[in-house]
């Protein structure tokens, strides 16, 4: 029998970068949710909260001043030809003034905001939680949601209604209307299903964009599954 042994390499440099690379931050996610009573609920959430730190591997660049492009007269010559873009870059450089840095910076992550008012009612039943103790919910519950990222030219807003229907202790279903500022008419559809200690779940967010991908700014499909160990 012939034994082939099998070396794998592994650059320093690779695994330097991808366990505490040189590019360090900080961040952290807080959450709150406060019952007015046990039909009205409150959920709000900061996430993405932190910064990082660029000092290894940067290159800054940085252009100041004006130029004017009134258009390239081509003239042929194939005896002498003439690099064109040579020229206009040489010009465009000559123009303006441009420097490169390895100089370190921070960055700051786009934090988000998400606020949230539900109300709940219908028929009330009673359920066992994962921890063995009671817990009351709701067949059905309506509420909006406010999402907000933090771009860095201006806060970017989304406004969500909601109807979430439960149609047995196994089934729920949960339907949405979103306005931001791309469209005020995406529509979304979710499900989840319980089949003991298995949770299926799928979330469509654009249901109507599923017609023509060509016209929609954005849409995602998804699909999971938990199993659940007491």
């Amino acid at each position: 029998m012939l034994e082939l042994p099998i070396i794998f390499h592994l650059r320093e440099d690779v695994l330097s970068n991808t366990f505490l690379g040189g590019n360090l931050g900080m961040g952290f996610d807080v959450g709150i949710t406060y019952h007015f009573s046990p039909q009205i609920e409150f959920t709000g959430s900061i996430l993405d909260l932190g910064f990082i730190k660029h000092s290894k591997n940067i290159r800054n660049f940085t252009a100041e001043g004006d130029y004017v492009l009134d258009g390239i007269n081509f003239e042929y010559n194939p005896d002498d030809p003439i690099d064109y873009w040579k020229q206009l870059e040489n010009d465009f450089k000559a123009n303006v003034s441009n420097e490169e840095t390895d100089d370190a910076y921070t960055s700051w992550r786009p934090m988000k905001l998400n606020a949230a008012l539900k109300y709940s009612f219908g028929e009330r039943r009673n359920k066992f939680c994962y921890a063995k103790t009671h817990k009351q919910y709701y067949y059905n519950s309506i509420g909006f949601q406010m999402h907000t990222i933090m771009r860095p030219l201006k806060p970017q807003f989304s406004f969500t209604s909601f109807y979430e229907k439960s149609l047995s202790q196994s089934i729920h279903t949960k339907f949405t209307h979103t306005i931001n500022d791309y469209s005020s008419a995406i529509f979304g559809a979710g499900a989840a299903l319980q089949l003991g200690k298995l949770n299926i779940f799928g979330a469509l967010d654009n249901v109507f964009g599923v017609r023509d991908l060509s016209t929609v700014n954005n849409i995602s499909l998804n699909f999971g599954f938990n199993i659940i160990i007491d």
